[in-house]
């Protein structure tokens, strides 16, 4: 649903500067389906999956930017301007350089993202990290995960290529609760600068809460969102 909401906003753009940017978490899914009518497996236990397991380019960000990017491939966020641009979609993010990390960033190239990827060296905490992964286990009902931040936890503010996001005309951050604490703390500044450059930027930050995630996630981090919303961030 939030990505056809998406679609309006790439539409109404001005045609030569449509350009979206992602800002978020990437992870890898491995997608494990019971078969229909089995519970978790308990300590010891084991319980049959449905057709296997699957490897899938996921996290909240990341499944955004290559929804968006792939319908501006297909023409569907432009056809009221057949003879425009197409909108692109850059995607800005940290992953392992990882054969998981491969996953990822073949999603991308097959739905036309343009990735900008954080690039850590030798000297960085964090350089050689996995990218961050998350086991599914789907059930009849439900779903629970299991889930590694990998090098995601390592991301840090200057890793951000900010030249690349004063391109944008749209701004959609998501993931917020996987990113590490200098990087939430950093967002309303960053906010700053873009709108000082571009006054007409639009800017979502998307995190879903859940009932099942009360009890984990702080209050401490919902409040770090407050001077977002002061900056007219929805």
């Amino acid at each position: 649903m939030l990505v056809y909401t998406y679609v309006r906003t790439v539409r109404e753009m001005n045609p030569e500067t449509r350009h979206v940017a992602v800002l978020g978490d990437t992870f890898v899914d491995l997608y494990c389906p019971l078969e229909s009518g089995s519970k978790l497996p308990f300590w010891g236990g084991d319980v049959l999956l449905r057709g296997g397991v699957s490897i899938k380019s996921g996290g909240s960000a990341s499944n955004t930017a290559a929804h968006l990017a792939s319908l501006a491939s297909h023409n569907l966020a432009r056809r009221d301007a057949k003879d425009s641009p197409s909108p692109v979609v850059s995607f800005h993010t940290i992953m392992g350089d990882d054969t998981l990390g491969q996953v990822v960033t073949s999603t991308h190239a097959k739905a036309g993202t343009r990735l900008h990827l954080a690039q850590l060296t030798q000297q960085d905490a964090g350089f050689g990290q996995p990218t961050g992964t998350c086991v599914v286990i789907s059930g009849d009902h439900d779903r629970a995960f299991m889930s590694t931040h990998g090098i995601m936890d390592y991301w840090r503010p200057g890793h951000i290529c900010e030249e690349e996001l004063h391109k944008a005309s749209h701004l959609h951050i998501g993931g917020y609760f996987n990113f590490a604490k200098e990087v939430q703390i950093s967002l309303p500044e960053l906010v700053v600068k873009l709108r000082a450059s571009n006054p007409y930027l639009t800017v979502r930050i998307f995190f879903p809460i859940f009932p099942a995630l009360s009890s984990i996630i702080n209050t401490d981090d919902i409040s770090d969102v407050h001077p977002l919303k002061t900056l007219g961030v929805p």
